[in-house]
């Protein structure tokens, strides 16, 4: 019994150091942030225009370049609306550090809105971003995503 309760203690122990060190690393590679319009907050109306827009303001310390946007959306069901779960559109954007800038997204190229529904974008994250210096951060998983 004592030696099955020391393994499992050191299992937890473990686990809150993977999970510690997660969040750690979440902060320190944050050199991003993505926040949509204020009229995209109830979603994207399928009978109204079908561009979405979001801001990306640039937290790293260099110059962005470029940088690529994966999002999911899902109509009033919750199923996805795309035939894999996400999308992915590429900007070119000069964006100092610190510097904010707006982008918006025409969905309507990615799939047929029926009039009468609401559609929500729920997950979405740069996959890539592309610095001046010719550096490059990447988060193909989107472990930095942003839920909405």
């Amino acid at each position: 019994m004592k030696k099955e309760l020391c393994l499992l203690c050191i299992i937890l122990s473990a686990c809150v150091c993977v999970l510690l060190s997660c969040v750690a690393m979440r902060v320190e590679n944050f050199v991003y942030s993505l926040f949509p319009d204020e009229q995209f907050s109830d979603g994207i109306d399928g009978g109204g225009d079908m561009e979405y827009g979001f801001y990306f303001r640039n937290e790293a310390d260099k110059e962005v370049e470029s940088f690529s946007v994966c999002l999911s959306i899902f109509d009033e069901d919750g199923e996805s609306v795309f035939y894999s779960d996400y999308i992915s559109v590429d900007f070119e954007a000069d964006i100092e550090p610190e510097g904010e800038r707006h982008f918006s997204i025409d969905v309507s190229d990615f799939f047929e809105a029926e009039s009468d529904r609401l559609y929500t974008v729920d997950f979405i994250y740069a996959s890539s971003i592309k610095y001046k210096d010719g550096s490059q951060w990447e988060d193909f998983l989107g472990v930095y995503a942003t839920r909405l």
